[in-house]
């Protein structure tokens, strides 16, 4: 203990991504990767991803570089995801919505049925970047269907090598 005290020197800001800093579509395990098939609408003003790939795939918005690397400072904070789907595809259920990939190989997922979204309808979903309070709702470990701990998600936050968000189901 000490009587001597000061500030932290520590904030909270927000990291705006923009439509040109490098996303691209992949699935789950990132074995595919498309970023020529993503533009930006100037009409719209959103991101697009179109493709005519016949049967089910699911896929994933792979995140900026500037999102990846040490984001502790992230905790407690929220990611905002504004997302619209068109076109005949669905939502999975059993997906995750967002998949973070950290240091040390460990992998946390926010399941899908926490968001609600309809076809044409913009969504704006918040994902809290900590462990839950509610074991039903909030941050799972990859493979182990259970929630995150704080030390798990802190583990992620140190040395985000990836970030997927908004699964898309393609018929």
């Amino acid at each position: 203990m000490t009587d001597e005290c000061g500030d932290a020197r520590l904030f909270w800001s927000t990291l705006r991504l923009f439509p040109n800093m490098g996303y691209a579509i992949t699935d789950k395990t990132r074995g595919i990767f498309k970023e020529r098939d993503v533009f930006y609408d100037a009409e719209m003003r959103e991101l697009v991803y179109r493709d005519d790939i016949a049967g089910p795939t699911v896929y994933y918005w792979q995140l900026p570089q500037e999102v990846t690397g040490n984001r502790m400072g992230a905790y407690g904070g929220n990611l905002t995801v504004i997302q619209r789907y068109t076109g005949g595809g669905r939502i999975l259920d059993n997906e995750p919505a967002v998949i973070l990939v950290g240091g040390s190989g460990l992998t946390l997922e926010y399941p899908e049925d926490r968001i609600m979204r309809t076809e044409g309808e913009e969504a704006k979903f918040r994902v809290t970047l900590a462990e839950s309070v509610d074991e039903m709702v909030g941050w799972m470990v990859q493979g182990q269907n259970r929630p995150a701990s704080r030390e798990e998600i802190l583990q992620a936050l140190s040395n985000i090598q990836v970030s997927l968000t908004c699964v898309v189901y393609v018929i």
